[in-house]
């Protein structure tokens, strides 16, 4: 992190926000947040993060349901090995809340979060 950020104390604000990250992985992400330098790419965050906002906060669309990470569970299905209970258990723990999620998002027009 650059000395902009740490006299910002950019990283004791990406700590917090993590505190609110419902999954692992999110929660790792946050904390690997880096300023950005593209202006371009800046906007465009910052617009999907006003979307995001709209569709949690404004529109109550729901929230992120929690699915362990299933790196390794996916790897070996690929490989065609057999999953166990539980790691099938895992999957459709993420099956559900992609679905949810979907519909959710889906219930709201294009219009209504466009501007946000």
């Amino acid at each position: 992190m650059n000395q902009h950020a740490l006299r910002l104390e950019l990283d004791k604000i990406l700590s917090a926000a993590a505190g609110y990250a419902v999954l692992d992985g999110g929660r790792a992400a946050v904390l690997a947040l880096e300023p950005m330098r593209d202006y371009p790419e800046a906007k465009r965050a910052l617009a999907l993060t006003g979307e995001a906002l709209c569709l949690l906060f404004e529109l109550g669309s729901g929230h992120v349901e929690y699915f362990p990470p299933l790196g390794d569970s996916l790897e070996r299905a690929e490989k065609g090995s057999v999953l166990a209970c539980k790691e099938l258990t895992e999957i459709a723990m993420l099956l559900r809340a992609a679905r949810l999620l979907y519909r959710s998002v889906r219930a709201f027009g294009n219009e209504q979060t466009e501007g946000m």
